[in-house]
């Protein structure tokens, strides 16, 4: 992920000066800087933290202490109580822009998608249904088992690893009133972590059913949503997007040649938000969200029950 951010920053400023800092990484792509020390002496514009989850949180403080503009990938923490500590931190005295890299929010279809439902295309809305399914061998280079998804010391597992539909539906919904979860271990590569889990979330009107899998060999994102006036289908991966109603049909294409990727638009709207010196602590916030979601679900996975009522009023912008 740190190389793909990499790249995406050389498209985007072809001239600016790239470099990584790794303790585990062997790549040669990008100039290495060798200690934390040497990264403040090179004093970069921005920085993007995507190590491990369970590095995140003392990753960031420390860019952010340095008042370094920073970029953390989800999830924020491998738990929720470093996610809190580090929010209290900076909540009244953030000294550099921060936000959160969830990047499938800035995709076209999900843009749309939000305004229709704004627009009350659906009408009432009946159920929810999402789908994640991608095999972990063709996900991470190298040898799956010792990657950060499989392995719970580095804060991996299926929840954690692939949280962007949570944190999209927080950011259209607000919090759930109740939670299920089961996860479970069901593919055959060895791993201390659940590759797999299926969520039932309720809201006051309507209930969504979320499911997350590293183990499919076809890889597919997509959800669907019904309502009283027809129903909604976004494929994620293609980025297309379609409304069925009674004899009323759209559709979208978000995912178009020349057209940037999601990384490039999170990263030139973090660059805006960078240029405003926009020291607000929301993207942080939203990113504890999503660890109390996380949290909640992994709880009623242990417990064999639904979680509920769920505390709390989600922060997350309505996208444009």
């Amino acid at each position: 992920m740190g190389l793909r951010h990499g790249h995406c920053c050389r498209k985007i400023w072809p001239t600016a000066k790239v470099a990584v800092l790794s303790f585990h990484s062997g790549q040669q792509i990008f100039p290495s800087l060798e200690s934390m020390d040497a990264l403040l002496e090179w004093r970069p514009s921005l920085a993007i933290v995507a190590n491990a989850a369970i590095d995140h949180c003392s990753s960031a403080q420390f860019l952010l202490e340095a008042a370094i503009p920073t970029l953390i990938e989800k999830p924020l923490s491998h738990d929720i109580a470093t996610a809190q500590r580090l929010l209290s931190f900076f909540e009244k005295t953030m000294k550099a822009p921060v936000a959160m890299g969830f990047h499938l929010f800035f995709r076209r279809g999900f843009h749309q998608l939000a305004g229709w439902l704004a627009e009350g295309l659906l009408g009432k809305i009946f159920f929810i249904r999402t789908y994640l399914g991608h095999f972990l061998a063709d996900w991470r280079p190298g040898d799956p088992k010792k990657s950060v998804s499989a392995r719970a010391c580095l804060g991996g597992g299926i929840l954690r690893e692939q949280c962007h539909d949570l944190a999209l539906l927080l950011s259209l919904f607000g919090w759930p009133r109740k939670i299920f979860c089961r996860q479970r271990m069901v593919g055959t590569l060895p791993m201390d972590v659940a590759d797999s889990a299926q969520l039932i979330l309720e809201w006051d009107n309507f209930s969504g059913e979320i499911h997350l899998d590293m183990v499919a060999v076809h890889p597919r994102r997509f959800w669907e949503i019904q309502g009283e006036r027809g129903e909604i289908r976004w494929n994620g991966r293609a980025d297309v997007l379609e409304f069925l109603g009674n004899g009323e049909r759209r559709s979208f294409v978000g995912k178009k040649s020349g057209h940037p990727s999601p990384y490039e638009v999170q990263l030139k709207d973090f660059w805006e938000k960078i240029l405003r010196w926009d020291t607000s602590s929301g993207a942080l916030r939203q990113g504890l969200e999503v660890c109390q979601l996380l949290e909640l679900a992994e709880r009623s996975d242990r417990e064999g029950r639904a979680i509920g009522p769920c505390q709390g009023e989600a922060s997350w912008p309505r996208p444009d």
